[in-house]
C-alpha cells in the first residue's frame, strides 16, 4: 500500500491509500490505481467505467474524458506508459535497485544464458529467473504470458524475490518487450547480447527496428552497469558502435573478442576447447555440444568473470553443469542410440545446427521435423534445402496442430528434399516412433521444432503433447521390450 502523493508527489488533492496498480480493468479491486493503456490491440481508456464499477479509486489518463465521477481521483498525465513505469517502481519499493539485476537480449539463446548463469551463481547466492514464459525463485514457478512480462508484473515479482531473499535475477528481455517499454524502470546492472536476428519483422518492419530495439537496454545503464557484447554478431556491434556509457566487454569464436573460445573440439555428446582472456587460459569442457550453445556458454562464462568469479570454480562448474532441455540436448540413452532434441527457432539456426553434425557423425544423419502449418512459408524452401544437402533420411511432421495444414506444409518441403530420401508422417509422435525403429548402429536422428514443449498450438487454443525426448525414449524401451 502507498499514499497518492507518494506516487504523484505534485498532486494537490486529498492523500488517500493506493492499495494497488493496475492496466488492466479485469484486475482492479477495491482502493486500486487504473492506469489507461494505449495499447497494440486495446485503448485502456474504453475501460475506465468497469475500473471505477471494481473499485478504482484513481484514474490515471491522457485523453479527454466526458465524464467524471466526483468519488474518483483522476489524474492527467501526457504519457501513461510513462508513469506507470516511474509509479510501478516506486509502488513495489524499487526491487531493482535491491538485486543484481542480468538482462540478456538477443533472438536467441536467451534462456540458455540465463540459466548457465543461474545454475553456477546459484552456488554462492540465491539466485531468481524471468524469462520463457516463467518466473522462477526459490522453487516457486509460476507461469507469465510473454518471455517479458508487462511492467506491473515484473516489478511485483522482482519485490517478492527480494521477500524471499534473493539476491540476483536474470530477466530475458525480448525485443517485442524493450520496444513496448516493459523494462524502462529496470536498473540493469548487466546487459548480455547474443545475437540479433531477424525475428519478429510482423511487429518491427525492418532489421534495422530489430536492432533498434534490442539496443534499448543500453539506455537504461548507468556508468557503473556492463554490457557484454558477440563479437561474432557483426551487424550488431557495427549499429551499437564505440558510444556507450558503461564498461563493456566482447566475447567470441570466429572474431577478435576480450573473451575467446579456441581449438573447438566438438563431440556428439560433449565440446572441449581453449578459453582465453586477459593473458590467461582455461580448458573447458562442457556437455553442451553445437557452435551456437558454445557462442552462449561465452556470453555466461564473461558474466561470470566480470562478477569476479574465479576461473577454477567457474570451470569446475561447467563441467558437472547439465544441458540445456531442448536446446541440441543429447539424450541420455543407452548405446548405440544419439538421439538430439533441437528447437530451431530461427532460420539462421540451421546452418550452424546441419554443419554441427557433419563433423561427429560416423553413420547416417537421420531427421524428423517439420514447421508451423499456416506461417513461416519462407522456411519451407530453405529447411528444404537444407536437409536435402545435409540428412541422409528425413521424415516430415507436423510442429503445429493446424490439421489440413500440416499434410501441405510437408509437401511444400518435401519439393526442395531431391537427392534424399524422404517420407511424410503428420502425427508427429508416429514420426518419432518409425524413425527410432529404423536407427542403425553409428546413426544419429535429430529430431528439430519443437525442443522441449509438451503441447502444440491449434487454432483453438493449446493441445497437450508428452514432448520429443518422452516420445524418443519410450520408443526405445518399446524396441528391447
Amino acid at each position: 500500500m502507498k499514499r497518492l502523493k507518494e506516487l504523484f508527489p505534485n498532486y494537490e488533492g486529498e492523500d488517500i491509500k493506493i492499495n494497488a496498480i493496475h492496466c488492466d480493468s479485469r484486475y482492479i479491486s477495491k482502493g486500486s490505481m487504473f492506469f489507461c493503456i494505449d495499447g497494440l490491440t486495446t485503448d485502456g481508456h474504453k475501460y475506465i467505467d468497469d475500473a471505477i464499477f471494481l473499485g478504482a479509486c484513481c484514474i490515471v489518463y491522457s485523453k479527454p474524458l466526458t465524464f467524471k465521477s466526483p468519488s474518483v481521483v483522476y489524474i492527467k498525465v501526457d504519457n501513461v506508459l510513462k508513469e506507470l513505469n516511474r509509479v510501478a517502481d516506486i509502488f513495489y519499493d524499487y526491487p531493482s535497485k535491491k538485486l543484481t539485476c542480468i538482462g540478456v537480449v538477443g533472438s536467441d539463446g536467451k534462456p540458455i544464458v540465463s540459466k548457465i548463469i543461474n545454475n553456477i551463481l546459484h552456488n554462492y547466492l540465491k539466485m531468481g529467473y524471468i524469462g520463457n514464459m516463467t518466473i522462477e525463485y526459490d522453487d516457486i514457478i509460476s507461469n507469465i504470458n510473454y518471455t517479458t512480462p508487462d511492467i506491473i508484473e515484473l516489478q511485483r515479482a522482482l519485490n517478492t524475490m527480494i521477500k524471499h531473499d534473493v539476491k540476483g535475477v536474470t530477466i530475458e528481455l525480448s525485443s517485442i518487450g524493450l520496444a513496448l517499454n516493459r523494462v524502462d524502470s529496470i536498473h540493469f546492472d548487466y546487459a548480455i547480447f547474443t545475437n540479433t536476428l531477424e525475428e519478429h519483422l510482423d511487429f518491427h518492419g525492418t532489421f534495422e527496428n530489430v536492432m533498434k530495439s534490442d539496443s534499448r537496454i543500453l539506455q537504461l545503464l548507468d556508468e557503473n552497469s556492463i554490457a557484454i557484447f558477440n563479437a561474432d554478431d557483426v551487424k550488431f556491434t557495427h549499429y551499437i558502435g564505440e558510444n556507450l556509457n558503461c564498461v563493456h566487454y566482447s566475447y567470441g569464436i570466429d572474431h577478435h573478442a576480450d573473451i575467446m573460445a579456441k581449438n573447438m573440439n566438438y563431440a556428439i555428446n560433449h565440446t572441449e576447447f581453449d578459453l582465453y582472456f586477459n593473458d590467461h587460459s582455461a580448458h573447458i569442457y562442457t556437455q553442451l555440444i553445437g557452435k551456437e550453445n558454445i557462442s552462449y556458454l561465452l556470453a555466461a562464462i564473461t558474466t561470470l568473470l566480470t562478477l569476479n568469479l574465479p576461473i577454477n570454480d567457474i570451470v569446475e562448474c561447467i563441467a558437472k553443469m547439465p544441458q540445456v532441455d531442448g536446446r541440441m540436448q543429447h539424450l541420455d540413452l543407452p548405446e548405440p542410440y544419439h538421439c538430439i532434441v533441437e528447437q530451431a527457432p530461427y532460420n539462421n539456426s540451421y546452418e550452424s545446427i546441419f554443419s554441427f553434425f557433419q563433423k561427429v557423425k560416423k553413420g547416417r544423419l537421420v531427421v524428423v521435423c517439420g514447421l508451423p502449418g499456416k506461417k513461416d512459408y519462407s522456411k519451407r524452401k530453405l529447411l528444404g534445402s537444407y536437409l536435402n544437402k545435409y540428412a541422409d533420411f528425413v521424415v516430415l511432421t507436423q510442429v503445429d496442430y493446424n490439421d489440413d495444414a500440416i499434410q501441405q506444409m510437408c509437401l511444400d518441403i518435401q519439393q526442395f528434399i531431391t537427392d534424399k530420401p524422404s517420407i511424410i508422417v503428420t502425427d508427429r509422435k508416429i514420426a518419432i516412433e518409425q524413425a527410432v525403429f529404423n536407427l542403425s548402429e553409428d546413426d544419429i536422428l535429430l529430431v528439430l521444432g519443437k525442443g522441449d514443449e509438451q503441447l502444440f498450438n491449434s487454432l483453438t487454443g493449446h493441445v497437450p503433447y508428452s514432448g520429443d525426448s518422452y516420445v524418443i525414449k519410450q520408443s526405445i524401451l518399446h524396441l528391447h521390450d
